[in-house]
């Protein structure tokens, strides 16, 4: 498979122009910028308002990207706009492996927040040893899905996630995105795994000023 075949959507908000071009100049740094397109975010205050605004938002961002990646077909990468990437996600993106990775889980993260708890520590370290000089896919059915700031999501499983947030839509969101898929992960109703080592994070000093993530975090 080649790097080109797997498409990306950045999420990003209209009246956030200067997220928008930090993200697309991170994508043009490492030669994705052909593949990758904006995906105008939902902004939650235009919806419901009030402190649960930004996890609203972002959840019904992330509803609309994946719907999004329904339509495109094939392997979608969807990304919020203070993503950091690697030199190595290229490379991972037209690989066999990334196709192969999809074909066993619904969703493949490509970071996640680390829980400073001994068991999740432990597991992490235990999933960069067996990456080695590699990658490693860990499955996070006995973990907390603790960001959806970046991840794949292929033709297997798209119909699915997509359904499967558009019933949570409908019910009223209950919570933040990430949170909401893990309940999804640990019963069962999906599958996913995150790449150790993580082929993207979160730029900090982007991240903390999101009027997205910040919101749905609990954070001032």
């Amino acid at each position: 498979m080649g790097a080109q075949m797997v498409r990306g959507l950045f999420i990003n908000l209209d009246r956030m122009p200067g997220r928008r071009q930090r993200i697309e100049a991170e994508i043009q740094r490492f030669g994705l910028s052909e593949g990758y397109t904006r995906l105008s975010a939902i902004d939650g205050n235009a919806v419901v308002g009030g402190a649960n605004a930004g996890a609203v938002g972002c959840f019904l961002s992330h509803l609309k990207a994946v719907e999004t990646a329904r339509r495109l077909g094939g392997i979608v990468h969807i990304l919020e706009d203070d993503a950091i990437l690697s030199a190595r996600l290229k490379d991972f993106l037209g690989s066999p492996s990334c196709a192969a990775a999809l074909d066993r889980f619904d969703l493949v993260f490509l970071d996640m927040w680390v829980r400073p708890d001994e068991k999740s520590v432990r597991r992490y370290q235990e999933a960069q040893r067996q990456a080695g000089d590699g990658l490693f896919l860990m499955d996070l059915r006995a973990m907390k899905v603790t960001s959806a700031d970046s991840y794949l999501v292929g033709p297997r499983s798209v119909d699915k996630v997509a359904g499967l947030l558009a019933a949570e839509a409908a019910a009223g969101p209950r919570g933040a995105v990430d949170s909401l898929i893990s309940k999804m992960v640990s019963t069962g109703r999906l599958t996913a795994a995150v790449v150790v080592p993580f082929l993207t994070c979160v730029d900090i000093e982007t991240g903390i000023r999101s009027s997205v993530q910040a919101m749905s975090r609990g954070v001032p």
